[in-house]
């Protein structure tokens, strides 16, 4: 059972309070297998350290240097120490957002030596398996974490804003920038952290040797800067970096205790709910005020500027905000909002997404017709393998939107076909539209959640007690209210779902590959399926959609 417990000793930051785990992990155990699987995985476009060592090579060398990495990674284990020469790292500044004459816009990626990474590999795989068999990473944190995503972490936090909104309540959101975040992380309090999980003996102190002793350059027209010592912070474009960081802010959600938190790495949504508008901005400040204290403890800049908060509500309200301040600076108020690469409005009708969206689908089937010299076969690749999945990136989230809006895009979809296949219409090549991947996405998720295949699930499903009398065990629709609430994942997906049951008539539990081929078989019903229109079973009466 983890308890919470305030650790103090002389150094000053120590007045924290963490979750303290009653297991510990303390030896480093080096694994032969995990390093050639390590080996297999590299990808050929990683690019190469300050050793100028290219992924290419160390992947064409395989089993070659299995025995020297070997011995170098238990080396390393037995002294708790890294090698000096990967503790050097190239860095590349990353553009982000804004202003890109300001330097405060850039995230910089460390390039780090191969090698280095999969010693560190090695590490990740001993610390994950602490973390998971002992139960202690915050259930508020999907970044790093296998089985999670970003469009898992929007779905959640979109559908129970939705969800809160369709029974008249007023949300209230906070997307908080915090300023260079790796970069900021105190090794002092880093390291109280790491034991308080447990993370101690041989493993702490490896770890701690790893963040010592780090330098870095840049590049510039090819003449390299000089070596600047990282005295603090973990190094970003490493595999330990995140690890480290997700450890650090572990304790964020319980030093809020005015809302709850979504965090997907170093993006962190902070929401609170309530009856009126002034009710959530008291409660959005003093939410803040928590922010500000668990900030200052852990050392780490919130960017007042980059931050800011929304109001959402299905009728929108009139009249200025009352001032809602993060100490001694205003944090704007603003109606819409990109939060992981997601526009968001403060009606969540998701109309400035798609406008987005059909920008950029627009650019890309323009960027095809360039190319339609190629022969049909390579265009339709190009566009079925890398133009759509990128157009359609979050897609069960903002897909739950009116219909009008999500028809809009297939102008551009129809576009594509006639650059592909020389003016042949959608209904001629048996395209379907891109409301239907929608749809399909809509219903795998459902079948992961039933499934339990999913780690966090976005919202909670419940069985029928008593299967339908035409066949296919149906799934509980939840009662809403308005339209807002008819436009969320966890009512669509069950109205869809048992739509599909009705017809194929399969287990709850059928196989995933099974599935899928169901609704390959289906493909037109289901294109053919509207939410928008009532539908009623006519040979089962107490079946109703809407």
């Amino acid at each position: 059972m983890s308890q919470k417990t305030s650790l103090t000793s002389q150094t000053k930051p120590t007045y924290n309070v963490f979750i303290v785990s009653a297991s510990s992990c303390n030896s480093l155990v080096l694994d032969s297998e995990n390093i050639f699987k390590s080996l297999k995985n590299i990808k050929s476009n990683k690019a190469a350290g300050p050793d100028g060592i290219s992924s290419t090579i160390i992947s064409l060398a395989g089993p070659a240097i299995i025995n020297g990495l070997e011995n170098i990674f238990k080396r390393s284990f037995v002294t708790r120490t890294v090698p000096i020469s990967w503790k050097r790292a190239k860095v590349t500044p990353i553009f982000k957002k804004g202003d890109r004459t300001d330097i405060a816009n850039y995230r910089p990626i460390s390039l780090l030596c191969i090698p280095s990474k999969l010693l560190e590999h090695q590490v990740c795989n001993i610390i994950d398996e602490h973390l998971s068999n002992s139960s202690l990473k915050s259930s508020s944190q999907w970044g790093f974490t296998k089985e999670l995503s970003s469009e898992g972490i929007l779905l959640k936090m979109t559908d129970t804003w939705k969800m809160n909104m369709d029974k008249g309540m007023i949300v209230g959101a906070i997307f908080i920038d915090f300023k260079k975040a790796f970069d900021s992380i105190s090794h002092n309090i880093l390291s109280l952290k790491l034991q308080a999980i447990g993370l101690s003996g041989n493993l702490h102190e490896w770890l701690m040797d790893y963040l010592k002793d780090r330098f870095q350059y840049t590049v510039v027209n090819d003449h390299p800067s000089n070596l600047d010592e990282v005295k603090y912070g973990v190094p970003q474009g490493s595999l330990l970096g995140p690890r480290l960081y997700t450890i650090y802010v572990n304790d964020l959600p319980n030093a809020i205790t005015s809302g709850d938190s979504f965090m997907y790495a170093d993006d962190t949504t902070l929401y609170c709910v309530g009856k009126n508008f002034d009710q959530v901005c008291s409660q959005l400040n003093n939410i803040l005020e928590q922010l500000l204290l668990w900030s200052t403890r852990n050392k780490l800049c919130i960017h007042p500027v980059k931050s800011e908060v929304m109001i959402l509500s299905k009728s929108g309200f009139i009249g200025p905000a009352p001032p809602i301040c993060f100490g001694n600076n205003f944090i704007n108020v603003v109606n819409n909002t990109t939060c992981l690469g997601l526009i968001i409005d403060n009606r969540l009708t998701w109309a400035l997404h798609v406008d987005h969206v059909k920008k950029s689908f627009a650019q890309k089937v323009g960027a095809l017709k360039r190319m339609k010299k190629l022969p049909v076969k390579a265009l339709e690749e190009i566009y079925f393998k890398s133009i759509v999945p990128a157009v359609s990136y979050g897609i069960v989230v903002w897909g739950n939107c009116n219909y009008s809006i999500m028809e809009s895009l297939n102008p551009i979809h129809a576009r594509a076909a006639r650059v592909i296949h020389q003016d042949k219409s959608l209904e001629e090549l048996n395209w379907l539209p891109i409301s239907y991947i929608y749809k399909r996405r809509l219903l795998l998720l459902m079948h992961d959640v039933l499934n339990d295949k999913i780690l966090y699930a976005p919202f909670n499903l419940k069985l029928r007690n008593r299967p339908s009398r035409t066949g296919g065990l149906q799934v509980e629709i939840p009662r809403v209210n308005y339209k807002v609430g008819k436009e969320s994942a966890q009512y669509r997906g069950p109205v869809i779902w048992n739509f599909i049951a009705r017809l194929a008539n399969f287990n709850v539990n059928i196989q995933k590959d099974s599935f899928k081929n169901i609704l390959r078989k289906l493909s037109q019903n289901i294109n053919s399926f509207s939410f928008e229109a009532p539908m009623i079973a006519m040979k089962d009466r107490d079946f109703v959609y809407f």
